[in-house]
């Protein structure tokens, strides 16, 4: 009697070989999809940068600028953007938003930059103290000074060439004058000082204001820093000119007080036999001049005393 059957077969192979072809199929399919997923997303992102440029020459037109002009820059931009979309995003044209402004607005800070160098190559701080130095108004300081010592020396000769005080009150009002030299010194100082501050103060100005524009200037619009220096050199050139005759017009007249050198003659020299003559002590002078030294040689027996 024979046995049942054989041994069963072994279909592993044709298994394994059906097996392999089901995930052959799986991969191509999913290669396709992938394909077909990344022709996609290039289709959009492509679009997406299209319409990113589009719109971006579109706000530079709305500016009033020629978008041609600014090509470079917004095709930069966009493929700056381009570079930052991830793989198969579903949104590339988030990306791209508001680019037309973002350009625009990197232009122009960058020629606003640019104007304030240029105003910085020539008005850096502390500009205005280099062009109008401490001592520019020490020679016409000194000129004014001497002058307005003449005048009070003057007075307390015409004392003594009229007979009003003697040699040695005269030297002791010039001694007096001579005292008085370190303050008038000090006032004349304080008044130049504020002079050269009032024009280092239109420099300044002129300066600040360049700045402003150019903080604020638009993209487009002609802005030459240079013109402002030109501006700096006639301000600067006109205040040098007219330094002297503004010192000397403030200065004051009465910088030497000469209001009590004849008590101060009288004191020096003791009672003295000189005529008396109220113009002579005032410092005054008429056109009766001639007549008032008659009247001073008829008084010899007038006295005064100090």
């Amino acid at each position: 009697m024979c046995g049942g059957g054989g041994a069963p077969i072994d279909k592993s192979a044709e298994t394994a070989q059906i097996q392999a072809a089901e995930n052959e199929r799986a991969r191509q399919e999913a290669a396709r999809q992938a394909e077909e997923q990344k022709r996609a997303f290039e289709s959009r992102l492509s679009s997406a940068y299209g319409t990113g440029i589009d719109s971006a020459r579109n706000f530079f037109a709305s500016q009033g600028l020629d978008p041609d002009q600014y090509i470079n820059s917004i095709q930069s931009s966009a493929n700056s953007a381009k570079s930052r979309v991830p793989e198969l995003d579903a949104s590339p044209g988030t990306y791209f938003d508001n680019l037309g402004a973002s350009v625009f607005e990197q232009l122009q800070e960058a020629e606003r930059s640019k104007a304030l160098r240029g105003i910085d190559s020539f008005a850096r701080e502390g500009f205005a103290n280099r062009r109008i130095t401490n001592d520019v108004d020490d020679p016409f300081l000194a000129a004014i000074l001497e002058e307005r010592r003449a005048e009070a020396d003057n007075y307390a000769r015409r004392l003594l060439d009229r007979g009003v005080v003697t040699n040695s009150g005269y030297e002791a009002a010039i001694a007096d004058l001579e005292k008085q030299r370190p303050g008038a010194d000090m006032r004349l100082q304080d008044i130049g000082l504020a002079e050269l501050e009032r024009g280092r103060g239109q420099l300044r100005d002129l300066a600040s204001t360049g700045r402003s524009n150019a903080s604020q200037l638009r993209l487009g619009e002609m802005f030459d820093p240079y013109e402002i220096e030109g501006d700096l050199n006639r301000t600067q050139s006109d205040f040098f000119a007219r330094l002297g005759e503004r010192l000397r017009a403030n200065a004051p007249k009465n910088l030497f007080d000469t209001s009590g050198l004849a008590g101060i003659a009288g004191a020096a020299q003791g009672a003295q036999n000189t005529a008396f003559d109220p113009d002579a002590l005032a410092g005054l002078y008429t056109d009766e001049e001639e007549e008032d030294d008659n009247v001073l040689n008829e008084e010899d027996d007038a006295f005064v005393s100090f």
